[in-house]
């Protein structure tokens, strides 16, 4: 008898936008199209699943755009917990028992969450050992979750009525003699910075997650040996003079000879 820790059936997904075809991104005879560091395998009717403990299985055959419609089916043995992770990596799709996990006693990382920051808006999950349907629709800044037919979490991430403009002020309670603070010598205030952009920012509400900020985009080699930033277009100086590469290369190599213990420290490693 096999006893499973998760199966999950992937079988449709729409990209680009909602006016595009759905179609399959499993065939359900083999992993074709997927990369599968863990003790996945395929059952009789098709579906994967994973008897033991191991590692995850992502999707290579293409890459997936940010605006996409996925859906799948799972189901769960007990104590299990899984998730799907997406954009790339940055959200999970909570996967789980919700009634012997521990994960299940806290909302924001019981089944169908945006793991550990946003839960869902009812526990609609099945017993044990029945399928449920999932779905994950991304557009623009607006993130959907689905469990069983019903939308359980909805939010967008920016707020396109904000106000722009305007100033801040900071108060510092020690003295400073310079506004460089990237370098010695000298004492630079408080929240310097402040005035400074980099090519991602961390996103405060998400673990380990960065976006691009003077990055456009962001290009991993599959053996992590190199990484490519894409410098947006709409990047600028504070005059308005564009940002270019070399201008990310000059602060590289700055920072590596004469910035502070700490850039250098991190930069002798690249």
């Amino acid at each position: 008898m096999k006893v499973f820790l998760l199966s999950i059936s992937f079988w449709s997904l729409v990209a680009g936008g909602y006016g595009s075809e759905f179609r399959s991104l499993f065939n359900g005879q083999n992993f074709d199209g997927w990369k599968n560091s863990g003790n996945w395998v395929i059952a009789d009717d098709g579906s994967i699943f994973r008897e033991k403990k191991g590692g995850g299985l992502v999707y290579t055959a293409e890459k997936v755009p940010d605006d996409f419609e996925l859906r799948f089916e799972w189901k769960v043995g007990e104590k299990s917990n899984s998730g799907i992770y997406y954009r790339p990596s940055q959200y999970e799709y909570q996967i789980l028992d919700n009634g012997t996990h521990n994960d299940g006693k806290n909302p924001r990382t019981s089944a169908a969450s945006l793991y550990f920051c946003i839960q869902p808006s009812e526990d609609a999950t099945k017993p044990v050992g029945e399928w449920n349907t999932g779905k994950v629709i991304c557009k623009g800044t607006i993130v959907q979750h689905w469990l069983n037919g019903k939308k359980v979490i909805h939010f967008d991430y920016a707020d396109p009525d904000a106000p722009k403009g305007g100033s801040v002020r900071q108060g510092t309670r020690v003295s400073f003699d310079t506004t460089n603070g990237l370098r010695f010598p000298g004492k630079m205030p408080n929240e310097l910075n402040y005035i400074y952009d980099t090519l991602m920012v961390r996103a405060e509400d998400e673990p380990a997650s960065f976006y691009g900020l003077l990055a456009e985009r962001v290009d991993v080699a599959s053996d992590y040996a190199h990484i490519t930033f894409h410098i947006n277009d709409l990047a600028r100086w504070h005059d308005g003079t564009p940002l270019t590469a070399f201008d990310v290369k000059f602060t590289f190599e700055t920072l590596s000879k004469h910035g502070l213990p700490g850039y250098r420290t991190i930069l002798d490693n690249v």
